[in-house]
């Protein structure tokens, strides 16, 4: 039986030796800093589109979604996403450009949007 993985993985997750040696061979590729796929066919700003949550909760476990992104649960047309975290660096990968800001902790209100992702209820 054969294990399926996911479409991105994180070099966090098993670390970067294992993803260099795949991506050397030709069986993975390079996203983006530490983040892999296995997906040699659709283009990278696809992949990480469908990937957003997984690849946000990735390098920002403490997510927590904000701005216009809370409001419309999706990135904007230019693959913005906003969220507030502790840790502020921004990131661009191909169709997605991560745009934390500091702010309040999630409040009672707030919700669980997906595994993982927690949403302003503004």
């Amino acid at each position: 039986m054969k294990i399926i993985e996911p479409e991105v993985v994180s070099s966090h997750e098993a670390g970067v030796g294992a993803y260099a040696r795949a991506t050397k061979a030709g069986t993975m590729r390079q996203l983006g800093p530490r983040l892999f796929t296995s997906n040699l066919r659709d283009e990278p700003h696809a992949i990480c589109r469908r990937n957003i949550w997984r690849i946000l909760t990735g390098y920002f476990p403490d997510a927590l979604l904000s701005d216009r992104t809370a409001l419309e649960l999706e990135p904007s047309p230019d693959g913005s996403v906003f969220f507030v975290s502790g840790r502020i660096t921004k990131m661009d990968l191909p169709g997605l450009r991560l745009r934390p800001r500091y702010g309040a902790d999630p409040l009672p209100g707030d919700y669980l949007f997906r595994t993982g992702v927690q949403a302003s209820s503004m």
